[in-house]
């Protein structure tokens, strides 16, 4: 019997709690801005070659407790929010000196995934954008010309085209194009300074553009995968240029099947990542710390008087004491992002599975992304890279169609922005049951043969279609290496929650899906006649309920009173609500001290 017993729940956890939490990825995303990334927005040298300047001591920040809790602060319409300091060292001459500054405060995520500001919930919606990194495309007016597009993690992007006659251009934003050789000409004096230069005579150069070209680390790995080089600069070099011209007079060259095949589709989640709140957040710092630079300079230039009065380590006081670093830039950057971003919105509260479809949204739009006036059919369209990873049946109805997306319920987020979704791994048709489920990227998955069903025939003779690259192949069942996990991994929360989806028409079920978002709660709690399997996780996973923080069995449940029996301890749990109800609420619980 007691083996009977762990074999249930052995197969009770590996097939329903493998899932993640539902809005994992938002708090794993904040915890990752908060203890990975915050202090590192503080290590750069912030003000060098000044008289009076400045250094954060990044590895010392402290947060303070928040002065209102949740429930104050949406009673008191105020921003649930902590006040960070950091230790700055003044520096003025030989004379330096340290000093905790407040330097603005910072919204914090709820345990529920959503930010109080002002007193009124509001989410971040997770952005899906293109990967830095070099892309190859063909011309829309000539068959056989090519350009490239440089992504960099920030700021233009940056075009290499070809003309008619062979001759590669340079096209940045807002610039007039450039002829490569100008460019490159002129490239050494733009790798010490980030600033472009470009020759109108021989006597005066004139200032173009401040250009950032820092790739990142996922860039560059793009870069180095694609132009086959082993560049360890995270920023654009002129090897990289070279390269990319080379390959477009190879494509040129080539032939059309063979160039059409090497360019690369901007719609696969292969060129494709998630913006979080963390690294959306990581922005806005940045964007702050920029303006407290600016702030700085533009007030050092006003203390020529009391540089000339004083001593230097007077003047070094004084100095401090007028205010130079304040929390108002940092303040105003976050402000700005949460009340006027097209990504920050009203948390929709209509019934918990609104809530819980909001915050799993992912948007093409907003800075960085797309216009949904300029968007085109391809982009709105589905894509065979979103099995597992995007649903592709609920999405917005209207002119926000296919660019407004909500994520899978098994999807996964790895430490590069990619998404991922589960798979069996399956040997000689023979599912591997004792081995852990794995959870592939697109790259990865182009790799294997992975057939997208749960069931596999047994016959020796029978061939399956598998995804490879931009076509689909066949291939034999002795050749498969893993299969889907589940059957509804490929869609939504809100397709789940319909019974029997897979009988029901697709267009359909968007209405249905969408449907459900409006319904209304009820006052008198009522068990659905049909249920489904994420019904329950939507309530614990949102923190709608209180849940036990240690788990038991349930020996005896009322409308009253519910008593779990642990193995050390004896829990007694009451009811939140007072009024009896018509069923026991196992879940509604309130933690009573014996």
């Amino acid at each position: 019997m007691k083996n009977l017993i762990l074999m249930l729940c052995l197969i009770f956890y590996k097939f329903l709690f493998f899932l993640s939490d539902f809005l994992e990825i938002q708090r794993k995303s904040f915890y990752w801005f908060l203890n990975n990334q915050f202090g590192k927005e503080f290590s750069l040298k912030q003000t060098p070659g000044l008289i009076f300047s400045y250094d954060f001591i990044y590895n010392n920040y402290k947060f303070l407790r928040p002065a209102l809790n949740i429930q104050e602060s949406i009673i008191r319409s105020k921003t649930y929010c902590c006040n960070f300091y950091i230790p700055v060292r003044f520096s003025f001459l030989n004379e330096s000196t340290i000093q905790w500054v407040f330097l603005g405060t910072l919204p914090l995520l709820t345990r529920r995934g959503h930010f109080i500001i002002n007193g009124t919930p509001r989410i971040v919606l997770n952005q899906i954008v293109r990967s830095p990194g070099v892309y190859f495309r063909q011309n829309s007016s000539s068959v056989n010309l090519y350009y490239a597009e440089i992504i960099f993690q920030r700021g233009p992007w940056l075009r290499l085209e070809m003309d008619s006659k062979k001759k590669i251009w340079i096209c940045i934003q807002d610039i007039p194009r450039l002829p490569l050789e100008t460019f490159l000409q002129n490239f050494h004096q733009k790798y010490k300074d980030n600033i472009l230069f470009r020759k109108q005579s021989q006597s005066s150069p004139i200032l173009i553009q401040s250009l950032n070209l820092q790739l990142g680390f996922l860039g560059r790995s793009c870069l180095n995968k694609k132009l086959n080089t082993r560049v360890q600069n995270l920023s654009l070099t002129p090897i990289d240029l070279v390269a990319i011209s080379n390959k477009l007079y190879e494509l040129t060259g080539g032939s059309e099947s063979e160039s059409s095949s090497l360019c690369d589709d901007i719609d696969d989640l292969r060129n494709r990542r998630l913006k979080t709140i963390g690294e959306l957040l990581k922005n806005q710092l940045t964007r702050g710390l920029i303006r407290l630079k600016n702030f700085f300079i533009k007030k050092n230039k006003k203390f020529d008087q009391i540089i000339e009065t004083s001593s230097p380590s007077q003047v070094l006081r004084n100095l401090i004491k007028i205010g130079a670093l304040n929390s108002q830039p940092i303040n105003s950057t976050f402000k700005e992002f949460f009340h006027s971003h097209q990504l920050s919105q009203y948390l929709d509260q209509s019934n918990p599975l609104a809530e819980i479809t909001h915050k799993r949204r992912l948007s093409c739009l907003g800075s960085g992304g797309i216009s949904n006036e300029t968007a085109g059919m391809e982009i709105r369209g589905i894509h065979r890279t979103h099995y597992g990873r995007i649903c592709p049946i609920e999405t917005p109805e209207g002119r926000n169609a296919g660019l407004v997306n909500s994520l899978t319920i098994a999807v996964a987020l790895n430490f590069q922005g990619f998404l991922e979704t589960p798979f069996v791994e399956i040997y000689k048709q023979h599912l591997q049951n004792q081995k852990k489920i794995v959870f592939f990227c697109v790259e990865k998955q182009m790799s294997q043969n992975v057939f997208f069903n749960q069931k596999l025939g047994k016959s020796k003779n029978l061939f399956v279609p598998i995804i490879k690259s931009q076509t689909q192949k066949k291939c034999a069942v002795d050749h498969i290496h893993f299969l889907a996990f589940h059957p509804q991994q490929f869609i939504s929360i809100g397709a789940t929650c319909i019974p029997f989806v897979e009988h029901n028409d697709a267009n359909r079920v968007l209405m249905g899906s969408n449907m459900q978002r409006q319904a209304l709660p009820l006052l008198k709690l009522e068990q659905p006649i049909v249920n489904t399997l994420n019904s329950f996780r939507i309530l614990s996973d949102l923190r709608d309920i209180p849940t036990t923080f240690r788990s038991g069995i349930i020996t005896y449940s009322s409308s009253k009173v519910s008593k779990i029996n642990h193995p050390k301890i004896n829990l007694l749990y009451e009811n939140q609500k007072k009024k009896p109800i018509s069923k026991p609420n196992i879940l509604g619980l309130e933690k009573i001290q014996l």
